[in-house]
């Protein structure tokens, strides 16, 4: 359960509260990220590349969370590296 408070990326509001995944399949990195799934996010990563590779990277939601704040958060350092590697954008 999640409190008012809470700014918890892995627990985004919703008008029924609940958490909130991006069913779009540009948001596939941003899903795991949110997991908290760096293998499996960092496999993505390094099996995509051109426009889907820059378009998963710099996927943001309605909040301005994208993979690498997540992967930030969740203190996963080698996917932070390998999203900064990739292109993704650190401001």
């Amino acid at each position: 359960a999640t409190s008012s408070s809470s700014s918890s990326p892995a627990f985004t509001s919703s008008s029924s509260s609940s958490a909130s995944f991006v069913s779009a399949p540009d948001a596939g990195l941003y899903d795991l990220c949110l997991l908290n799934k760096p293998d499996e996010a960092i496999e993505l990563i390094n099996s995509s590349s051109g426009d889907f590779l820059n378009t998963l990277i710099s996927y943001s939601d309605n909040l301005g969370w994208t993979p690498l704040y997540l992967a930030c958060w969740n203190g996963n350092q080698d996917l932070v590296k390998s999203l900064l590697d990739r292109g993704a954008r650190n401001n």
